[in-house]
Parts: C-alpha cells; sequence; structure tokens
C-alpha cells in the first residue's frame, strides 16, 4: 500500500543516516587511532600535515575545532530526524487529509547523506594514509552531495513559523496554506538547517585546501596568485551564501577561515596574510548583520500580532 511504501521508505532512510553517522564518528575518532598504532611511518595527523604539505592557504590549527560543533550538529539531526513523528505523513495516508503532502525533510535529503558520509569517512582515512588523490576525488564528490542536500532543504529560502506562536495568535484562522507551513516544526531550522549550513561551508573550505594539499604532494607550485584567487574565491562564497541564501553560518565558516589563513601566513606570507585577514573580517561583519536582520525579521513575523492568515495585522 502506499501508506506501507511510504512509512518503509522513511524508516530505512532514517536508519541509514543513523549508521552513517555512526561510521563517521568512528572513521574520524576511533580510525585514526588505529592507523596510527599500527601504520605510524605513513599515518598523517594534522600538525604533519600542515609541516609536510604547508601550502599558503594553509589555516591555523584552531580552525579545525570547528568539527566540534559540526559533529555535534550532525548528531542533533539525525536524533531529530531518529525521533520525530511524521504526523501528516500518517494522517494523509489514513485518514484521507486533503492538504497535499510535501516530502518531509529526510525524504528530502533522501540517501545524499549517506553517500556524503561514507565518502568522507574514506576521505579522512585516505588522507591519513597520505592517499591525498582519492581523498581529493572524495571530498569533490561530498562537496556535491552537500550543495545538493543544501538545495533540496532549501537552507536560506524556506520561511519558518514557530508553530505555538502562530496557533496561539486569537486571529488566527488556519487555511490550507496556513497548516502546511506551520506543519514545518521550528527545530528544523536549528536542528536540521544549521548543522547542514555549517557543515556544507566548512566542506567548501576543505575541498580547496585538500586540493592544495594535492598539489603540493605531486610537486606542483601553488604561485601567490592562484592563491589571491583562491582567498577572493572563499570571499565570493561567503557573499553568496549572504546574500542569496541570507546564510550567516556558511558565510561566517569562510570569515573564519580567512582569519585563520592570515592568522597562520602572517609570518611567512604578510600580503597574503593582510590580504585575508581583512577580507575575513569584512565578511564576518556582513555575517552578522544579515545574520542579526534575518533572526529579527524571523521573530516579528512569528509574533501573535500577526493577521488572520500570517500576515501583518
Amino acid at each position: 500500500s502506499k501508506m506501507m511504501q511510504t512509512t518503509t521508505k522513511i524508516l530505512l532512510l532514517q536508519i541509514g543516516n543513523v549508521l552513517t553517522f555512526i561510521f563517521l564518528v568512528v572513521s574520524n575518532v576511533v580510525a585514526p587511532v588505529i592507523l596510527e598504532h599500527f601504520y605510524p611511518m605513513e599515518y598523517y595527523t594534522v600538525t604533519r600535515l600542515n609541516a609536510d604539505h604547508h601550502t599558503t592557504l594553509s589555516p591555523s590549527f584552531w580552525i579545525f575545532l570547528i568539527w566540534i560543533p559540526i559533529t555535534l550538529g550532525l548528531g542533533s539531526f539525525v536524533a531529530y530526524q531518529s525521533l520525530k513523528k511524521w504526523r501528516n505523513v500518517y494522517e494523509e495516508l489514513t485518514v484521507g487529509n486533503p492538504i497535499p503532502r510535501k516530502p518531509n525533510f529526510v525524504e528530502k535529503i533522501g540517501p545524499l547523506f549517506i553517500i556524503n558520509g561514507i565518502l568522507l569517512g574514506i576521505n579522512t582515512i585516505a588522507f591519513s594514509l597520505g592517499i591525498f588523490w582519492l581523498g581529493t576525488v572524495c571530498s569533490t564528490i561530498v562537496m556535491l552531495t552537500c550543495i545538493f542536500i543544501y538545495l533540496k532543504l532549501g537552507i536560506g529560502k524556506k520561511k519558518f513559523r514557530k508553530y505555538h506562536q502562530v496557533e496561539s495568535s486569537p486571529l488566527f484562522v488556519p487555511t490550507l496554506d496556513d497548516r502546511a507551513a506551520i506543519s514545518e516544526s521550528f527545530w528544523e531550522f536549528w536542528l536540521v538547517h544549521t548543522p547542514f549550513s555549517l557543515y556544507t561551508g566548512w566542506i567548501e573550505v576543505c575541498l580547496i585546501l585538500n586540493i592544495s594539499i594535492t598539489f603540493r604532494a605531486i610537486h606542483l607550485p601553488i604561485s601567490d596568485m592562484w592563491t589571491f584567487l583562491v582567498l577572493a574565491a572563499y570571499f565570493f562564497l561567503g557573499c553568496a551564501s549572504l546574500f542569496w541564501r541570507k546564510d550567516a553560518i556558511c558565510g561566517m565558516v569562510l570569515a573564519l577561515n580567512l582569519i585563520a589563513i592570515g592568522d597562520a601566513q602572517f609570518t611567512s606570507a604578510i600580503s597574503i596574510a593582510e590580504t585575508a585577514l581583512s577580507l575575513g573580517i569584512v565578511l564576518a561583519i556582513l555575517s552578522v548583520v544579515i545574520g542579526s536582520i534575518r533572526i529579527h525579521v524571523y521573530y516579528k513575523s512569528t509574533s501573535p500580532s500577526y493577521g488572520q492568515h500570517g500576515t501583518p495585522a
């Protein structure tokens, strides 16, 4: 039946996402310990990688701490998608709810997170063993899957409303469109969109850094012109996320990376450091301003003062 097919599909995706997250944790925490024990000569720590294949795009070590909130964020996504009750799915399939059901975020993401996580794990292991070409290929596909997830979720484009605030308005009479809008949980923004926004921004950084390390490993020169072009690309990607998607989180990740590059290069390449720091500070300021505006607009649109159909009274 249609109900069985839909629920089975969602359940399989939920299980796959959980197993993928477990694999990510193992490949990034447990696997490096095992590899360092059995292959001490071949194993690359971040410190050794930076020392042996340092480039003018290598950031300071502190930026890699971003993996902590990324891991926590992806963990929150996995927990939320596992515990969430898909009320509208069952209502439409069992009661004949007339609301045209839109795919929930698990269906929108589909198997992309599973593919992404498996390849990211392989990428980590490949770079740990110095197989840079394989890691770069994997990180390229990881970046593509991140972009697809980003677009499918509508990050920065989708409008959210707090369910309890809109519903509590004494003037609110839900129409079909209103019910479809408020069915999307407020928590989806924080536990789904926010982690993938953070993750996508960092993967953009990792891909370019991986390519640079691979070039360095095969003794291809990285000119200052190439470095300045990449710094401009980071800034452009940050501005694109800010002005196209109003995504301050992704913009801030790219800003912090530029600042980290400037911090790392300050003793060896002053012009590169100054350029990176300048672009990073400007991008960080833009991220704070646009993020503040977006938060203000969000809370204004969810206040009970809104009128009968969710528009200003």
